[in-house]
């Protein structure tokens, strides 16, 4: 958490819309990650240029986890702190077609605010698997059909 690091995201984010929008061929489906400020905001915008599903994949609970930054007698401030963080969150996940997180509580989350999801294409995927099992069937792309 530092200027750097919002600073090198943004970079970041603008390279990813520059370079995807540049005579590609056109996805099946945009899954964006949630635990960076601003690809979030890339994948929205890519997502209605191409006119494709748009997945946010919930892994990290932020900006939540923020708040045990700051010293205790400060946590009071957090919402207006990371105000502006919560608000970019909603404007990303209210785009959302589907919703893959890690765990409940991120789904929990994420169905709060990722209105335009419908609840049957929101998913808990926990993270590992067992491989004696064998191979994982794939998901079909039936699961974001509108």
């Amino acid at each position: 958490m530092s200027v750097r690091r919002v600073l090198s995201e943004a970079l970041f984010a603008m390279r990813l819309l520059r370079d995807c929008r540049a005579e590609r061929p056109c996805p099946d489906v945009i899954i964006a990650g949630h635990a960076t400020m601003f690809s979030g905001v890339a994948a929205v915008l890519l997502a209605r240029h191409y006119r494709v599903p748009l997945v946010i994949d919930m892994f990290d609970l932020w900006p939540e986890v923020f708040h045990l930054a700051l010293p205790k007698r400060l946590r009071a401030l957090a919402p207006v702190v990371f105000g502006p963080l919560y608000l970019l969150r909603k404007l990303i996940f209210r785009q959302a077609n589907a919703i893959i997180a890690l765990a409940r509580i991120n789904l929990e989350v994420a169905r709060a605010i990722a209105t335009k999801a419908s609840p049957d294409h929101c998913v808990l995927v926990y993270e590992g698997i067992d491989s004696s099992t064998g191979p994982l069937a794939p998901v079909p792309l039936e699961f974001l059909a509108p």
